[in-house]
């Protein structure tokens, strides 16, 4: 909300994670059966127990929050946009009782990795890898922090059907539409990683459900067509019955699902940490490749490095290539096969089309936007 924020609401300081709760010394890290990322330089927490019941989480306040805005608040009258934005599940990986206990450990499935597969990765890999690596943990520690994070998975679940129920009781007979989004996907051991950032299918391949109470979105039905985040606005647009303008350059979301149009046969995704870099994704490649001369830095480009991913050599751009179809887990590298030579051309040619166009500016937006309360 514009003039409230947690502030108001007197939940600002919610110790739930932070080291003045967690750093009490061994045997409180022991209590709570604290995992850390302990082979890299963050110890991030990846397995727990939250010292805080489930009831009195950031993430149960903020859904008590929502509820009570849309049965004291809200307008019966007018239209309505709610959206509620979680944390969890992300590190500190801390399942607050009983999600803590919801999976056995002994019965997750290891991930496979190789050292072949790691010897392969390029330079941006490596440095993400050397932040992120859980390869080498004990057994039993992958198992507990895959686990845990299943149960912080379904506890974020149990708080998003509080507030469906909330929003379906406040709704009644008016027309409602509910999407569910995460913005990226975790690593849980796969590539020897644990976290995002990489453009692998565990971190950038996640889940979009809508549902409709008008029939625009067709019940249970699953789509497999490729979809974008960028779809979202259009989606609310169209349901709101505001006409589109022609320059967004997603889709609504409903016709996706009726196959009013045609299938999308790629879609695109970039990322600053660790490197910026840029992936292409159709149903049988994944290509990414470096898009700035600084390999290690998410620093803004200036106008006379918009062409550097065009104008490069290949073999300058660190790329990488898997082959979706006979390589799912992405395990085998084939960007340095002289026989995808020309393949990774073309797509180089077509991800630089996308991310690249004429009229592309590198600006700091947040600084012609005056600062809110919970900004």
């Amino acid at each position: 909300f514009p003039d409230r924020d947690f502030h108001s609401w007197g939940k600002a300081n919610i110790q739930e994670a932070t080291p003045s709760e967690l750093l009490k010394g061994a045997e409180r890290e022991a209590e709570l059966g604290i995992l850390r990322r302990y082979l890299t330089e963050k110890k991030l927490i990846i397995g727990g127990t939250n010292p805080v019941s489930a009831d009195q989480t950031l993430s149960a306040h903020l859904s008590s929050m929502a509820i009570r805005h849309l049965q004291a608040d809200a307008s019966k009258d007018r239209p309505l946009f709610l959206r509620v934005s979680y944390i969890y599940p992300h590190t500190p990986v801390l399942p607050p009782v009983p999600f803590n206990a919801m999976y056995d450990p002994a019965s997750i499935p290891l991930p496979q990795v190789t050292q072949a597969e790691i010897d392969s990765f390029g330079r941006q890999t490596k440095t993400a890898y050397e932040n992120l690596r859980v390869h080498g943990m004990k057994e039993a520690e992958i198992r507990k922090m895959r686990a845990d994070y299943y149960g912080l998975a379904s506890y974020a679940d149990s708080e998003i059907g509080r507030i469906i129920r909330a929003f379906k009781a406040f709704s009644k007979d008016r027309p409602w539409l509910i999407v569910f989004n995460p913005d990226h996907g975790c690593k849980l051991g796969e590539h020897g990683m644990q976290e995002k950032f990489t453009f692998y299918d565990e971190s950038v391949h996640v889940p979009l459900i809508a549902a409709s109470s008008d029939g625009h979105l067709p019940r249970g039905k699953v789509c497999d067509d490729f979809v974008e985040l960028v779809d979202l606005a259009p989606t609310f647009l169209s349901a709101a019955g505001v006409k589109l303008p022609q320059y967004l350059a997603g889709r609504d979301l409903t016709e996706t699902a009726h196959r009013r149009v045609e299938p999308r046969t790629e879609v695109i995704s970039e990322k600053l940490t660790y490197g910026r870099r840029a992936m292409l994704q159709t149903k049988q490649w994944s290509f990414e490749m470096q898009v700035s001369p600084d390999p290690l830095t998410g620093r803004r480009l200036n106008e006379k490095e918009m062409g550097w991913a065009a104008k490069s050599p290949l073999d300058d751009l660190d790329v990488s290539l898997f082959d979706r179809k006979n390589d799912p887990a992405e395990q085998h590298n084939l960007g340095a096969d002289p026989e995808r030579r020309r393949l990774c051309q073309e797509l180089r040619e077509r991800l630089v089309a996308r991310i690249f166009p004429p009229d592309r500016v590198e600006y700091n937006w947040a600084k012609d936007i005056p600062s809110k309360p919970n900004a």
